[in-house]
C-alpha cells in the first residue's frame, strides 16, 4: 500500500531528543506513514542511535549525508518522500500519539492541499503552553488565501502567523513539482517556503488540533551570534519581496511587508547584542542604522518601542541602553 503521509526529519547532532522524537512517531495510531530521517552529517552519537531503530522499523528511511544545513537535508527528505502528503519534523519535538490519524481525518474531510494545526511549546522545565492561532476549523478558498492567509504568515496588524514547515502539512504534487526550500537562506527559510506553497494552493483549512510539541530550549533560547545575518536577512527580503511580485500579491501586503521589514530589522539588531566582541558589535550596529532599508516604524508592536527610540535616533549609545532595559524587565518579570 502506497504511503499516504511523509515525515521528514532532518537531523544534525541531535543525540539529546532524537530517540524521544522518532519514538512519538512510531507510537502513532495511524499507521500508512514512512519516516524519512536526513541524518545532516552528525558527528555525535546520532547515527548510532538511529540505525538499530531503521533495521528494526520498516517505517524508517535514513539517508546519511555531509553538513549542507537544514534547507538542502529537507529537500533530500523531499526527493526521497512517496506519500500522498507530506509534513516536517524538527529532531528535538515530539507528538502526541493520535497525531497523523487527527491529520489523515482532516485531509480525508476537507480535500485541501495544506491543512495548518496549532501546537504546544515546550520548555526545559516539561512546562507546556498551548499556542492557539486557531479556534475552529476554517477553509480558505483561493482569494481568501491571497487576501487573509498569505498576510497574516507575513504578520501585521491583523496578527502573525509563526510560519514554520513542523506546523503544516502539504500535497505531495505541489512540492515535488513547484517549491522546494532555498539553499543559501537559513533564516526564516519556512516562512519563503510556505509563502511559495500558498501561492499555489487552491484551497488550505486550518484546524484547532494541537497535536505537535515544539521545543524550546530555554539554556539556549537567546541562541547564538550569526556573523552573516544582515546579509542573509536582506536576501530574506528580496527572495520575500520575489515571491509576492510574481504572484501580483502587492496590493493584498504591502503594509505587512512594512511591518516584516521591520521585524527582521529588529532581530538584526538583537543579533548584535549576541556578539561578544563589544567594539564590533557597536561598528556593526552603526552600520545598520545607517541601512536605508531600515523604514518607518510606526507598523510595529509597542514591545518594539525601545528599539524603535534608538533606530530613531540612529544611536548606538540609546540601543545600548534599551537592550539593557529590555533585559532588566524581563528580569523582574521572571
Amino acid at each position: 500500500m502506497k504511503n499516504f503521509i511523509s515525515i521528514i526529519v532532518p537531523v544534525y547532532n541531535g543525540e539529546a531528543n532524537i530517540l524521544k522524537c522518532v519514538n512519538s512517531l512510531l507510537k502513532q495510531t495511524y499507521k500508512n506513514f514512512e519516516i524519512i530521517l536526513v541524518n545532516d552529517g552528525s558527528n555525535d552519537r546520532t547515527l548510532e542511535i538511529l540505525t538499530p531503530l531503521v533495521l528494526e522499523h520498516s517505517s524508517l528511511k535514513l539517508i546519511n549525508k555531509k553538513n549542507e544545513g537544514v534547507s538542502i537535508a529537507r529537500n533530500v527528505g523531499l526527493e526521497n518522500a512517496s506519500g500522498q502528503y507530506i509534513t516536517f519534523m524538527d529532531s528535538d519535538d515530539w507528538v502526541q500519539g493520535t497525531y497523523l490519524e487527527k491529520v489523515a481525518e482532516t485531509i480525508e474531510e476537507y480535500q485541501s492541499d495544506c491543512i495548518y494545526f496549532n501546537y504546544y511549546e515546550e520548555y526545559n522545565n516539561s512546562k507546556s503552553i498551548l499556542v492557539e492561532d486557531f479556534k475552529k476549523v476554517e477553509n480558505y478558498s483561493k482569494e481568501k488565501i491571497r487576501t487573509k492567509l498569505i498576510p497574516l504568515f507575513i504578520g501585521g496588524k491583523e496578527g502573525l502567523l509563526m510560519g514554520s514547515v513542523w506546523r503544516g502539512i502539504y500535497k505531495s504534487s505541489i512540492l515535488k513539482e513547484k517549491v522546494k526550500f532555498k539553499k543559501n537562506i537559513n533564516y526564516m527559510e519556512d516562512l519563503i517556503f510556505n509563502i511559495a506553497i500558498l501561492k499555489y494552493a487552491e484551497k488550505v483549512t486550518v484546524s484547532n488540533i494541537a497535536p505537535y510539541y515544539y521545543f524550546i530550549n530555554e539554556s539556549s533560547v537567546t541562541g547564538k551570534y550569526l556573523d552573516n545575518m544582515h546579509s542573509v536577512s536582506n536576501q530574506v527580503l528580496q527572495e520575500l519581496t520575489s515571491e509576492i511580485n510574481s504572484s501580483c500579491l502587492n496590493e493584498y501586503v504591502k503594509e505587512n511587508l512594512v511591518y516584516r521589514k521591520n521585524l527582521i530589522t529588529i532581530d538584526c539588531i538583537k543579533n548584535e547584542f549576541k556578539n561578544e566582541n563589544v567594539k564590533l558589535r557597536n561598528a556593526n550596529l552603526k552600520n545598520l542604522l545607517r541601512e536605508e532599508k531600515i523604514l518607518k516604524m510606526e507598523k510595529t508592536p509597542l514591545r518594539w518601542l525601545p528599539y524603535i527610540v534608538g533606530i530613531k535616533m540612529k544611536s548606538v549609545p540609546i540601543l545600548n541602553l534599551s537592550h539593557n532595559f529590555i533585559k532588566f524587565l524581563k528580569l523582574i518579570s521572571s
